[in-house]
């Protein structure tokens, strides 16, 4: 993924430093951006290095639903220490993956990020609703949920794309060939 890193744009490189700006429970802390799946041990080696309270795993778009039992290392190894985990996955992998990750539902340390892509979304009109629906009628939800896109748009909880700018890549030696 080509994006704005501290030192200029970049394509994806495996670990990088910032401040969490998703207004996540993790807001706001030093934070590793781990891209794709990485050495448990290593993650917390370099987490640990680079004084971060927590890991975002999945980071660039890198979680692909494959070899969960890697990404499953990762994560007991980072709550285990403890340190904050984010897991970020797209909303398409939600139902493959919802068994597997609520092993974590109960664990403080851990916040699963369910990513949504909706482009252009601010061209919609004022009484656009997102609705949080379930497979089929009665199905796995006790119901639905309807939230207006003007609530969930609030500037409190908004990050501007210039916010994450400021990540700083760990080592440039590893970064991906850029395409």
């Amino acid at each position: 993924m080509k994006r704005n890193y501290s030192t200029g744009i970049k394509y994806t490189p495996i670990f990088f430093t910032g401040k969490e700006v998703e207004h996540t429970p993790a807001y706001g802390l030093k934070t590793l951006f781990v891209v794709d799946k990485q050495d448990a041990t290593e993650i917390v080696e370099y987490a640990r290095g680079y004084e971060c309270s927590h890991v975002y795993l999945g980071a660039n778009h890198s979680f692909n639903g494959v070899d969960l039992k890697k990404w499953q290392k990762m994560i007991d190894t980072i709550i285990d220490e403890p340190m904050w985990c984010t897991l970020d996955f797209d909303y398409t992998y939600f139902r493959d993956i919802r068994k597997w990750i609520a092993r974590w539902d109960k664990n403080t340390w851990f916040i699963p990020t369910i990513s949504i892509k909706l482009p252009h979304i601010t061209e919609m009109n004022y009484n656009t609703m997102i609705k949080l629906d379930d497979i089929n009628f009665k199905a796995t939800n006790p119901g639905i949920w309807s939230h207006s896109m003007n609530d969930l748009m609030q500037t409190k909880k908004f990050t501007h794309w210039g916010d994450y700018g400021q990540d700083e890549i760990i080592d440039e030696v590893n970064i991906r060939k850029e395409k």
